[in-house]
């Protein structure tokens, strides 16, 4: 949203078009209380929008990481931009198997994009 803000606010004045989204970042930390079909769509729906999209999962649990990547397969097969998101999948998405919340969030911290200037 707040790239989307800043690019209508220089539209026009520096050659930025205020409807070009780029690629997609998403992170997602899941354990077993989560629907293995709620992740997948979470992550797919971010490798879709094309080149250098970028998606990662990160869990504690070897088995709801499993299921998670079968859902993925699985959809993949059925979605109508299958070629750029199995694309994005094979070229830009990881599992991140870590110790426990935690380390999840420590995670999800250290491949972040700082928003902080120092």
């Amino acid at each position: 949203m707040y790239v989307t803000l800043a690019k209508r606010e220089v539209a026009g004045v520096v050659g930025v078009p205020s409807s070009f989204a780029g690629p997609s970042e998403v992170v997602v930390i899941a354990d077993g209380t989560v629907p293995a079909e709620y992740v997948a769509i979470d992550l797919m729906v971010q490798v879709e929008h094309g080149p250098d999209s970028v998606a990662w999962l990160i869990a504690w649990d070897t088995g709801v990481a499993d299921r998670v990547v079968e859902v993925v397969a699985k959809l993949v097969e059925e979605a109508p931009r299958r070629d750029v998101i199995a694309a994005n999948l094979a070229a830009n998405s990881y599992v991140a198997i870590v110790d426990g919340p935690a380390a999840a969030v420590e995670v999800a911290n250290r491949i972040a994009p700082s928003t902080w200037s120092s």
